[in-house]
């Protein structure tokens, strides 16, 4: 098959976004063998040793089959599958992720960008000193995202969201420990956070940003659209100050103020090293496992990753809205997690309760579950017209 151009590559398997420059160039050298796009042979392997398809082996083996007799998926596959291989995690989560067409190929095709890096992840783990024990309780993400997958449309398979998740672990850049997960991650462009050097207060400020006339959250998100009052927010810094809006009690100050470098340090800023935590379902959350595991994590990354400075803790989720506080009340543990994070509020759609505490998003909000009393305190939130937003926030201990 002569080398189509990549717009005609990438329409024909349903992208329709553009692809990322380091792909193009990529593609202009790339010279593909004649070897099948999907290793067989791995996915029995993968199977038999870690079974990691599980109950959907079979759908994954026959959509590989059908790939391979393909000619433009699988050179597709093979294009994106050495990128991601020979890329950063940063980069191969660049990969352009077409919307499944409907089909049991278009359901499973970002898997096989995956498939060939799983190998190498496995040494890359046991190189870093984790136990065989250790990375045998992170390969189940595979399985997993398939599951969920399935749960939010009714078909099994790899959506752009669980392939950027489980880039994760095909580069060996995600561990856990006390139930919880720690990604090697860089801050993104949106905040940083001072620390005073002598009490240790922490302080989050925007980096940048146009915000609703209340400081509450981003101008023009769902219930903050009017836009009188409102402002905008940038940061500067020479070398005796910080200058910036500090966000206090969860509200972003319209005020830029002045921090002295004597008394306020950068704990981390924009496009700096972190580890970013995630909760898997069921973990326990209390704010003595929190501490107790991010204390493990800071000790883990300095033993297996100590090219990155990764002692700052970083979380983004809707489970960190002060909101929750409200509905959930003092005693709730995610009252205590949320507490125990200094919070900057993030430009959100308020949509990240579905697919974790709803199993998929529903039109008419009258028409969600009401099984757990999360899910029943949510559900009225959202029918009295409010909303869960993700918050942004880093550790404070």
């Amino acid at each position: 098959m002569e080398k189509p151009d990549l717009k005609v590559l990438a329409a024909g398997v349903g992208v329709t976004s553009d692809c990322p420059e380091a792909l193009k160039q990529f593609y202009g050298e790339f010279s593909p063998d004649s070897t099948p796009a999907c290793d067989l042979q791995l996915i029995d392997r993968l199977q038999t040793q870690y079974n990691l398809f599980g109950e959907f082996c079979d759908l994954v083996k026959q959509a590989a089959k059908e790939i391979n007799e393909d000619a433009l998926r699988s050179l597709w596959i093979k294009l994106c599958g050495a990128f991601a291989l020979n890329s950063t995690s940063e980069q191969a989560k660049t990969v352009p992720v077409p919307v499944s067409d409907g089909t049991l190929v278009g359901d499973f095709l970002p898997l096989y960008i995956l498939l060939p890096q799983i190998p190498g992840s496995i040494e890359t783990y046991r190189s870093r000193g984790f136990s065989q024990e250790e990375i045998n309780k992170l390969l189940p993400e595979y399985l997993s995202g398939m599951r969920v997958v399935k749960r939010q449309t009714g078909r099994p398979g790899i959506n752009s969201v669980y392939y950027n998740w489980l880039t994760n672990f095909a580069k060996a850049m995600i561990f856990t420990t006390d139930g919880l997960q720690f990604e090697i991650f860089h801050l993104p462009q949106s905040n940083l956070w001072l620390k005073n050097r002598f009490s240790g207060e922490l302080l989050a400020l925007p980096a940048a940003g146009h915000f609703h006339a209340s400081g509450k959250h981003h101008c023009g998100m769902y219930g903050y659209e009017d836009t009188e009052g409102s402002f905008k927010v940038s940061f500067e810094e020479d070398e005796q100050n910080f200058y910036g809006h500090s966000v206090a009690d969860n509200v972003v100050s319209a005020q830029k103020q002045t921090f002295s470098k004597e008394i306020w340090e950068c704990v981390v800023r924009p496009g700096g090293e972190c580890l970013n935590f995630h909760i898997p379902e069921g973990a326990d959350i209390s704010v003595e496992n929190l501490a107790l595991a991010c204390a493990n994590a800071r000790k883990i990354a300095a033993r297996s990753y100590p090219e990155h400075n990764n002692q700052v803790i970083y979380g983004v989720s809707w489970i960190l809205d002060p909101a929750l506080e409200k509905i959930l009340g003092e005693k709730s543990k995610i009252t205590g997690l949320i507490r125990s994070f200094c919070l900057c509020p993030c430009r959100d759609a308020g949509m990240g309760v579905f697919s974790f505490v709803f199993p998929r998003y529903c039109e008419d909000f009258h028409d969600l579950p009401e099984n757990t009393s999360l899910q029943r305190k949510i559900k009225q939130l959202y029918l009295e017209g409010g909303r869960i937003y993700a918050y942004s926030g880093i550790f404070k201990i």
